[in-house]
């Protein structure tokens, strides 16, 4: 099991958090312009992988319901040899959902382009793909697939995304259940909304045990919340 953490805010005090860390671990720094990623990526010593976003008014997420500019404007900024993290999730401004409907079939044209040209790793909810997809929500990396048989089109799919299982906000979820590579746990802070739960050090620990011998990369929401006690948990089943 690897340990990686969400930064959706990337303060000077957040990504103090780091000198708690003495394992190797990769940080997924949202920022919503590449060069803004970049200057904060010289000032920590961790891998990072970047994580962009856009306005509230534009939609926060990326979606097929986000604001058509900011996608093109976020996307352009991209090299195609930066590993980037897509956080997909329905618009931060419900309203969009509304306005949306007359560009999801574009939209999401230009999201699964990007995806078929960079290196993308695919934030999503925890529900099936399948049902995702209908949404806009989840997407499969068409150039890899092409390139395999149909027998591994899930393993590939699964291979490229981290799905969101935050128990402190979904107290019945079966993570041990999740099919994907990469587990999102959490929440240990609060995120753009400011009303998440967040987990104890005992239930940190529980949802960390249950995935211990999983071998998947366990992607923690959110550093800034780490503390000496999450660490001893952290250490511990490590």
């Amino acid at each position: 099991m690897k340990i990686s953490f969400f930064e959706e805010f990337p303060s000077k005090n957040n990504l103090n958090k780091l000198k708690l860390i003495k394992f190797p671990t990769t940080i997924y720094i949202a920022a919503k312009s590449f060069k803004d990623f970049e200057k904060i990526k010289k000032k920590i010593r961790a891998r990072a992988v970047y994580w962009p976003i856009l306005s509230k008014k534009e939609g926060y997420w990326i979606s097929p319901f986000s604001d058509y500019v900011g996608l093109k404007r976020i996307f352009s900024e991209i090299p195609k040899n930066q590993e980037v993290m897509l956080d997909l999730e329905p618009p931060f401004n419900r309203w969009l959902v509304l306005k949306g409907i007359f560009t999801f079939s574009r939209n999401k044209k230009i999201i699964q382009a990007f995806i078929n040209s960079h290196k993308v790793i695919l934030c999503e909810n925890f529900l099936p793909s399948s049902f995702l997809k209908l949404a806009g929500l989840s997407y499969v990396r068409n150039a890899i697939i092409s390139e395999h048989p149909k027998n591994l089109r899930g393993f590939f799919d699964r291979g490229k995304k981290i799905k969101m299982a935050y128990t402190s906000m979904n107290p019945l979820l079966n993570i041990k259940k999740i099919r994907a590579d990469k587990i999102g746990i959490g929440c240990i802070a609060k995120g753009i909304y400011g009303n998440e739960k967040i987990l104890s050090p005992e239930e940190l620990e529980r949802d960390l045990k249950i995935l211990q011998k999983s071998g998947k990369e366990v992607v923690i929401f959110r550093l800034g919340g780490l503390n000496k006690e999450y660490v001893r948990i952290i250490e511990k089943v490590l």
